[in-house]
């Protein structure tokens, strides 16, 4: 039987696709479209729904087979008994793709049937066989006419040879997984311990995990992983289900699993860090999700796999059974105790594993003196809430003898922040005796160490700011005539105002010390505070007259002559006056009169009035000339004052911007961040990639016990 099936009738698509009188919604898309398909469910399906929704059913090999059908489709809503009884409905899908359904239809019949295909290359002919025949023939003129073995479907390389080699060498069935699994597009590599074949149709399947029902894609059967039987509503997995009868019979869970009352339960607890998801400088907070990994022994669950046909693991309801009553000290918000109600996995030697995800929000003092050039060290401070050290023995988990681990978390799932970045993360065991109790309580502290990456805050805050300092020191430079002198100043002010606002609202309102940022913040506004100071004293002294103010010779010497020459500048030169002969215009007529002698008084009267006006105007206008002057001189002065002040604040800006932003931190800030693939509980050690990047530090951290136990495991 070749891998193909008879084609459908050829009916063209206009006759499928018909026209709705009234639109319908479409159970996948949710639009409206008068061109749906209908299942019997009367649940509807736009055209470009089905096709997607076929080829990925096609992809995934979900077809499902009815014997008065074939291969199809029901409901994708999951409605039972909705199968779509026209086959030729497929056509709506592209050419090739209808091709594949047509021979995955004839590969799965041949399956189904205890079939095999043929494995020689470019043949796929299908062919059901006597099942006590080894040695198989692919028929001609539909089959390659090659002869192949039915139990490790190779060609059969010899004819002479009654008997396949793989009947005696088990190790060639590897061969034969292997081509199975390439058939149905398995392409990681196989595991004895993670593939059964299915009791129907006896096609290779995986179980990565999870359940241990298993359904399988080709014949829809639902069976047990331990036992191989078919799941039925009145069927449970009968050794699995006698096992948890057997474990939980007597089981009392408020009851510590010792033989003896006066025996220790030994807790071993880890911490598994997937990711920092907050750290709230405002109210001091901190929330990480977690794995926290639990493992104890409980004498109880203690079984021999051999009566219970090889069960060596099960997985029982949390709540059903006793656990270490495990809360966070330092909670800040929500449950102190783990309330998820995830399984635990028990192992047959009474080992029983916990591992359940939690979100927490945990208190963390902020240190923000150097913000936001800051580190934080975070705590998440576990114990048992009632029970002493003498009851519940907490341990860490890949370490039973040391107090202090420099690798107390593991990164494996790790999903790095992107405002902060790991510096260490180490786990302490801290025995405290509190006041109430005269009996030792145990905690362990697991402390993450974190260091803002500061980009974002260089970007947005500090380069603005120092934007804003450097434009009010360039107020000086602005000629004391502008009008806007002052504006401008006000407005830097203004700005920085803002900036120190929205500082406010970043960091926690603490009074202990004030951060790197708001000191430089602080350290502006002073300067812009006295920029506008010394700008209204420059522009008092730029508008001066001789009339409103005096100025000693001393300090008209020091501000005229030798401060402008220490800040190299030059005065403006004088211009020339004009020279005036001053004497008694009265005398000079007088003694004109004696030489030419007037005709009359008349004359002499006008001459002496005209002298004297002559004489108030020279007056005037040198009085006029000498006030210019010292105008000139005042502007002069105001100039040295910008100049001098320019070069003070330029200096003090830079020495205090550099004083505030650079401060030294503490030595570890330029710490390299960790690498989370070298923090694992368990590290590939056979790994000569991980060993050389890892290995060092890992083994300098690991005491001789657990180095020998992890070597061996």
């Amino acid at each position: 039987m070749a891998c193909q099936v008879s084609s459908t009738s050829d009916v063209h698509l206009s006759s499928i696709i018909k026209d709705n009188e009234t639109e319908h919604e479409c159970c996948i898309c949710l639009y409206d479209n008068n061109l749906t398909i209908v299942f019997d469910c009367n649940h509807h399906v736009c055209l470009s729904c089905f096709k997607q929704y076929a080829i990925t059913k096609l992809n995934s090999r979900q077809f499902k087979y009815d014997s008065n059908i074939g291969y199809s489709l029901g409901c994708p809503c999951g409605c039972p008994n909705t199968l779509l009884h026209e086959l030729h409905i497929f056509r709506l899908m592209d050419k090739s793709n209808y091709e594949r359904y047509k021979t995955f239809g004839a590969e799965e019949y041949v399956l189904y049937h205890q079939g095999v295909i043929c494995p020689a290359p470019s043949c796929g002919c299908g062919l059901i066989f006597d099942e006590n025949n080894l040695k198989i023939l692919c028929p001609l003129p539909i089959g390659c006419g090659k002869t192949f073995c039915r139990s490790c479907k190779r060609l059969w390389q010899d004819d002479t040879i009654r008997t396949c080699p793989c009947q005696d060498d088990r190790q060639n069935n590897n061969q034969a997984f292997s081509f199975w699994n390439q058939l149905f597009g398995r392409q990681r590599e196989s595991s004895l311990g993670t593939f059964k074949k299915c009791p129907r149709c006896s096609v290779n399947t995986e179980k990565d995990g999870g359940c241990n029902a298993i359904s399988c894609t080709r014949c829809g059967m639902t069976w047990c992983w331990i036992c191989e039987l078919e799941f039925r509503t009145d069927f449970h997995c009968q050794k699995a289900n006698e096992l948890y009868h057997h474990l939980m019979s007597n089981y009392n869970k408020n009851v510590r699993p010792v033989r003896n009352n006066s025996d220790l339960v030994n807790v071993k607890i880890g911490l598994k860090l997937i990711q920092i998801a907050d750290v709230d400088e405002k109210n001091q907070l901190m929330q990480t999700h977690v794995y926290v990994l639990h493992e104890w022994q409980d004498f109880s669950f203690i079984w021999s796999p051999e009566e219970f046909d090889g069960v060596e693991y099960i997985q029982l309801p949390s709540e059903l059974i006793w656990k270490p009553d495990l809360v966070l000290y330092n909670n800040a918000d929500g449950d102190y105790q783990i309330t998820t109600r995830s399984k635990v996995q028990v192992r047959y030697d009474g080992v029983v594993q916990w591992n359940p995800p939690m979100v927490y929000k945990s208190y963390c003092f902020i240190d923000i003196q150097y913000y936001p050039f800051d580190r934080q060290n975070c705590t998440l401070k576990f114990g048992t809430w009632s029970y002493h050290g003498s009851l519940v023995n907490l341990q860490f988990l890949t370490n039973n003898e040391s107090s202090v681990l420099e690798r107390g978390w593991d990164l494996e799932d790790y999903t790095p922040s992107i405002e902060w970045e790991i510096l260490n993360l180490r786990a302490i065991r801290h025995e405290k005796l509190y006041a109430c109790c005269v009996e030792v309580f145990l905690d362990l502290t697991f402390t993450c160490t974190v260091r803002r990456k500061p980009l974002f805050y260089i970007v947005n805050l500090i380069v603005p700011c120092v934007n804003i300092s450097v434009l009010a020191v360039l107020v000086f430079l602005l000629p004391s005539d502008s009008k806007k002198k002052i504006t401008l100043s006000i407005s830097i002010l203004v700005a920085l105002l803002v900036f120190y606002l929205l500082l406010i609202e970043l960091i926690p309102p603490t009074s202990l010390v004030i951060p790197l940022l708001g000191k430089y913040l602080l350290f502006t506004i002073v300067i812009v505070n006295l920029s506008i100071i010394i700008t209204i004293i420059t522009l008092n002294v730029h508008f001066r007259r001789h009339s409103t103010s005096h100025m000693s010779p001393l300090i008209r010497k020091l501000l005229l002559v030798y401060l402008p020459k220490i800040l190299f500048m030059e005065r403006p030169p004088i211009p020339p006056r004009y020279v005036y002969v001053k004497s008694n215009s009265s005398e000079n007529i007088d003694n004109q009169s004696s030489t030419f002698p007037w005709k009359n008084d008349q004359r002499r009267h006008i001459a002496r009035i005209t002298a004297d006006h002559i004489a108030y105007i020279a007056e005037q206008i040198e009085n006029a000339q000498n006030e210019k002057e010292i105008a000139e001189e005042w502007r002069f002065i105001a100039l040295v004052f910008d100049r001098l002040f320019l070069i003070i604040f330029v200096s003090v800006s830079v020495m205090g911007t550099f004083g505030s932003l650079f401060k030294s931190p503490p030595s570890d800030e330029f710490k390299t961040p960790i690498d989370p693939t070298c923090y694992l509980y368990y590290p590939p050690i056979n790994n000569s990639r991980w060993m050389q990047k890892c290995g060092a530090d890992y083994f300098r951290s690991l005491s001789n016990q657990q180095l020998l136990s992890n070597i061996q495991s």
